[in-house]
Parts: C-alpha cells; sequence; structure tokens
C-alpha cells in the first residue's frame, strides 16, 4: 500500500520542476528583449549625437569659408540670425531650441542644410541641421584660458541631430569666434 502512495508523489513533484523552470525561461526570454530595446535606444541616440555634431560641424565649415561675416538678420536668411531672435516667449525662461514648436518641420524650413552630412545615410528619420546666431558683446572672463576676448563676433551654432526615430533627439551648442 505504501508503494502506491508514493508514485503520486513524483507526478506532483515533476509539475512544481516544470512551473518554475518555465517561470525562469520567461523570465530570461523578458531580460533579453529589453535589453535588446536598451541597446536599440543607444544605438539610436548615438546615430543622433552624430547627425548633430557633422551639422556643427558643417556650420563651422560654412563660417570659416567666409571672407565676410554675413550681417544677422531676424529671420536667419542671410545664414546668421540676430541673437535670440528665434524665441517667440523669452519672458518663459524656455530657450528656444527646447521650446515645443520646434520641431523637425521648423528645423528644415528654418535650420541651415545638413543633407551633405549624409554619411550616416537613410538611416536618419530626419536631415540634421544647425542655426548659428550673432551673440551680444559680453565682457568677462574669456572663452579660453590664458586669453583675451577681442573679439566681438561670437557665434552660437546650435545643431539638431535625430536618430532613427524621431524620438532620438539631440541638440548640441557650440561657440564660434570670428
Amino acid at each position: 500500500m505504501k508503494q502506491q502512495a508514493e508514485k503520486g508523489a513524483v507526478l506532483v513533484i515533476s509539475l512544481i520542476m516544470l512551473v518554475v523552470l518555465t517561470l525562469l525561461g520567461i523570465t530570461a526570454m523578458q531580460s533579453t528583449t529589453l535589453e535588446e530595446k536598451m541597446a536599440g535606444n543607444l544605438k539610436d541616440r548615438n546615430l543622433a549625437f552624430q547627425a548633430a555634431e557633422g551639422a556643427a560641424i558643417l556650420a563651422e565649415k560654412w563660417l570659416s569659408g567666409k571672407t565676410n561675416l554675413p550681417i544677422e538678420k531676424s529671420d536667419g536668411s542671410a545664414g546668421i540670425w540676430v541673437y535670440n531672435s528665434m524665441d517667440s516667449d523669452a519672458a518663459n525662461g524656455v530657450p528656444w531650441w527646447l521650446e515645443a514648436d520646434r520641431d523637425a518641420s521648423w528645423w528644415a524650413a528654418n535650420g541651415g542644410d545638413g543633407e551633405t552630412v549624409i554619411a550616416m545615410g537613410a538611416g536618419l528619420n530626419s536631415q540634421p541641421s544647425y542655426v548659428i546666431e550673432k551673440l551680444p558683446l559680453t565682457t568677462g572672463p574669456s572663452l579660453q584660458a590664458g586669453s583675451a576676448m577681442h573679439s566681438n563676433n561670437l557665434l552660437r551654432v546650435t545643431a539638431r541631430g535625430v536618430g532613427g526615430t524621431e524620438s532620438a533627439v539631440v541638440v548640441l551648442q557650440t561657440t564660434y569666434k570670428w
């Protein structure tokens, strides 16, 4: 009689082990899926960073190729914008490049041409672009250690790059001394 009671115990233990192994497998799959998403997002962000960096370099090359600095205009039509002229609400404390209405269509219409940054190919959601602003003359410490600031022409280059998805956006800024 004792033998018959033990036969049912093996079945119950086997089923419990099967459930534990199934749970371990599901957990491992979820962890792998999360890691895949994280790696994809990192790749997307890196692509956006490279696009923005390429646009900033393109803007600086455009500036270095000029023999005379174009006059800044409030609509950017000469290639250089008046400082903060694109900020429709300067009182709100939000920089213009972070305003909600500065989306891909605004950058495409108003930003410098980033189409020569095509080396990244069709993987970008939209082409990178840049905006150059003439900064107001300031007094104070120089931008470079050990040298005085003698230039009236300091330019801020704001570059925007988008990765493979529209949610991966990187905005970089550099200061260019003319």
